[in-house]
């Protein structure tokens, strides 16, 4: 059951980088926006319950939770044309709630439930359909960059923008005593399911967050060049980080922060020269890989 539930998340993904897909959903303008934004996290809530119900896991409140965390940001996002105020705040207030799941889990208090489904916190992957789906059909946000199609460049790049901020993170990290070297056992198979996890349920969500939305919605605002919001994102993708403990640094975790500062501007660099979050991903999973298994 846990590769079938994985695969159709990984299927979702797929099929929303398809630009034919894309069209024929975004026009499909007949229905209101509220209406289609109704829609959309119904038919998630259903997909999870009919995995769920397979493997009688988990209790109705987590669904309504998960309904409410998917439907509220369609609803935020409907009001966004009343004014030229609301089209700022109303597209800050969704993103915020988008994000929820990744800085709300504490030891202390919670106020998303665990919803399990063959070993995944649903929460996750739904969050970044549903970004997705808002920001490519509901509300299209050009240049987000949700494709799997690289080309060379593209991967000139990305190993291009691994190699030098793998070299600046490893050489500050070990001076700051943030990284120390203590290579992981696991074999070839666990190293492979480890990059694999680690782009899909924390790099690229991370960079559709940070570059496909924050830094290209800057970049397209009438007050910030895209060097200045390639600058302002890059701090706020370091600050993100600050709240986090790490082995031996207690949050506030400002060693992390400093790190995640340069690797947000590394990151927002190869977006910027491939305009595909996918790009960044890639990236982004390099380094917490290499950070994971060998540097921790």
């Amino acid at each position: 059951m846990a590769s079938y539930f994985l695969f159709f998340i990984l299927l979702l993904l797929f099929v929303l980088s398809l630009k034919r897909v894309l069209n024929k959903l975004v026009s499909f303008s007949s229905v209101p926006h509220l209406v289609r934004g109704l829609m959309y996290p119904i038919g998630f809530v259903v997909l999870c319950g009919l995995f769920s119900l397979a493997e009688n896991s988990s209790p109705i409140s987590s669904f309504l939770i998960l309904f409410f965390y998917l439907v509220i940001p369609h609803i935020v996002m409907s009001f966004r044309g009343m004014s030229k105020m609301a089209g700022l705040i109303c597209p800050a207030i969704a993103i915020a709630s988008l994000a929820l799941p990744w800085v709300d889990r504490t030891d202390d208090f919670s106020i998303f439930p665990s919803l399990i489904i063959s070993n995944i916190d649903v929460f996750y992957p739904f969050g970044i359909l549903n970004a997705l789906v808002l920001f490519q059909i509901q509300y299209p946000l050009s240049w987000l960059g949700h494709t799997f199609k690289l080309n060379f460049r593209d991967m000139k790049n990305v190993l291009g923008g691994f190699v030098c901020l793998i070299s600046i993170l490893i050489s500050i990290g070990l001076l700051m005593g943030f990284l120390v070297w203590n290579p992981s056992q696991d074999n070839f198979l666990g190293l492979c399911w480890g990059f694999f996890s680690m782009y899909f349920f924390i790099a690229l969500p991370e960079e559709l967050l940070f570059r496909g939305i924050i830094q290209n919605k800057f970049e397209q605002s009438s007050f910030l060049n895209k060097y200045g919001s390639w600058i302002i994102t890059s701090i706020l993708f370091g600050l993100w980080h600050v709240p986090t403990a790490t082995p031996g640094f207690s949050a506030p975790n400002w060693n992390y922060g400093l790190l995640a500062t340069i690797s947000g501007f590394v990151y927002g660099l190869v977006w910027m020269r491939t305009r595909k979050i996918t790009a960044s991903a890639f990236v982004h999973a390099g380094v917490i890989f290499i950070w994971n298994f060998y540097l921790k």
